[in-house]
């Protein structure tokens, strides 16, 4: 059973160009956000990504990346349905959230 997040830590991120397909990245997200889609390549579920940063350290190519970085233009289009379209507002509401002592 994956864990769910209940605050966004910020931008959700995407695998770009350059991926190895090594799978160590499925293995140590904690959110089962990270899997291999029907086109055979790793993908990131945006909504599924708390942006916790697990996969970046372990990643022996750096092609995790958080959308807001400039490097998201290279995402692969088997990432592209699962990309979270809305992260920005629910990264503005969590901040807010937060700021507020978790009241909304």
């Amino acid at each position: 059973m994956a864990r769910s997040f209940t605050r966004r830590h910020g931008a959700p991120f995407v695998i770009i160009d350059g991926c190895i397909e090594c799978g160590i990245c499925e293995r140590v997200c904690p959110y089962d956000a990270i899997f291999m889609s029907d086109e055979l390549e790793f993908v990131v579920d945006g909504e599924k990504c708390p942006s916790c940063n697990r996969c970046l350290d372990p990643c022996p190519v750096g092609t995790i990346i958080p959308m807001d970085d400039q490097r998201a233009a290279q995402i692969r289009p088997s990432n592209r349905p699962f990309v979270f379209d809305g992260w920005q507002e629910s990264v503005a509401s969590d901040k807010l959230s937060a700021h507020q002592g978790g009241r909304k």
